[in-house]
């Protein structure tokens, strides 16, 4: 399992693996507790949250708090961590990512992630 696999669901708080048994719980929420810190947040917010508060810079890389992967740039850091609110599931043969803060359903990690940009 690749780091940027750990997944977090606003739903449930759950952190880690994914599982396609989370897919069936998405659900849009107005807010939640960041199941990393205990933070009171609201959904629309998560995204932004993550970056702030769970991107450490260590001189030019940045290490995210959630998976401690090392990553070169804040651009890097940041697509990174949008990942962990992206579920990829697969469903009758085909995959599909599902956006964790409210629900959306996109055929590839592309439109998830640039989809991801409305909730930063």
């Amino acid at each position: 399992m690749s780091k940027s696999s750990i997944v977090i669901c606003p739903s449930c708080g759950y952190l880690g693996s994914p599982s396609d048994g989370l897919a069936g719980e998405v659900k849009a929420l107005d807010s939640m507790t960041c199941p990393k810190c205990k933070a009171d947040i609201t959904v629309r917010n998560a995204a932004s949250h993550l970056v702030e508060k769970h991107l450490k810079q260590q001189g030019r890389n940045y290490t995210c708090d959630i998976c401690n992967a090392k990553l070169p740039s804040m651009g890097a850091a940041e697509r990174h961590v949008m990942q962990h609110l992206i579920l990829q599931a697969t469903s009758a043969g085909l995959n599909r990512f599902i956006c964790l803060v409210c629900g959306r359903e996109f055929l590839t990690i592309k439109a998830a992630l640039a989809h991801m940009k409305a909730h930063q």
